[in-house]
């Protein structure tokens, strides 16, 4: 689906917000991608400040603007194919910027309302909700999957929490049915469930693998224990088969009265040892 600018001519950046308006032939907003998609047909950048409070109108998938989620704001203003416009502090209160946009780093990161003053400029529009993100899918200008969402994305929209998303019948826009919440958390238990059985299975395996080794090769553990000192009593008490005594290797033998002595005789001359 072609998203186009004010003027009639084909938007070379902008992408259509609402992707189930478009498989049931419905018309949509258009915003540059990665931009929140807001459900009045305004585009906001979502990495600006909580305070900062401009948003932006860039175009629509009908041709001549008279669809409800086109939001055709600010054509009276000026002939600019894309519009800045400032969210005023009063409910459903917007505002139209005149001239050239201002520079982003005057508009960032902070609040303001100087056009709001200004009749003129002045317009009412439904408090914005970010619905979805705009995005670029597969060879075709679409987004992604619609999400509807009531929370507010800035500090000055705090009070559209708990606005519903708009009908089918007014702007296209068709919120999601309740069932797909079940199915989400259907398929989260079941990956969840699969995934504790593999992991259980794998713990059995390797517990069984580690047992089978262990009684394999069991260790063997050698005691290191010291013998005991043994006391003077103790070997006293030693049983007979580890006592023993030191024996001779040859009995002695006394000397019989037949063998004769030798004596020195007396013809052996002694030697004195003279002084």
């Amino acid at each position: 689906m072609t998203c186009y600018l004010r003027n009639g001519t084909k938007a070379r950046r902008a992408v259509p917000c609402d992707h189930n308006a478009i498989i049931q032939g419905k018309h949509t907003a258009c915003c540059d991608p990665d931009d929140q998609c807001l459900t009045n047909g305004l585009c906001r950048d979502p990495a600006v400040s909580n305070i900062t409070n401009f948003v932006w109108f860039f175009g629509s998938t009908d041709l001549t603007f008279q669809d409800p989620s086109s939001g055709n704001y600010c054509d009276k203003v000026n002939n600019r194919n894309n519009h800045l416009i400032f969210k005023c502090l009063e409910p459903e209160k917007w505002c139209c910027d005149t001239g050239e946009p201002a520079p982003a780093e005057d508009r960032v990161n902070r609040t303001n309302t100087t056009c709001c003053n200004i009749s003129e400029l002045v317009f009412t529009a439904p408090e914005p909700v970010y619905y979805t993100t705009a995005a670029y899918s597969g060879l075709a200008f679409t987004v992604k999957t619609l999400t509807t969402l009531s929370l507010p994305t800035a500090s000055f929209i705090s009070n559209a929490t708990g606005i519903p998303a708009p009908s089918t019948s007014g702007t296209g826009l068709a919120a999601p049915q309740s069932s797909s919440t079940p199915s989400l958390a259907i398929g989260l238990g079941t990956g969840l469930g699969g995934g504790a059985v593999i992991a259980l299975g794998l713990g059995w395996f390797l517990l069984r693998r580690r047992r089978k080794k262990m009684s394999e090769s069991p260790e063997v553990e050698v005691a290191t224990e010291e013998p005991p000192e043994m006391t003077g009593q103790d070997i006293a008490e030693t049983s007979g088969k580890e006592r023993f005594e030191i024996q001779d290797k040859d009995p002695p033998v006394e000397v019989i009265g037949d063998m004769y002595r030798a004596e020195l005789s007396a013809t052996t001359n002694r030697a004195e040892v003279r002084g």
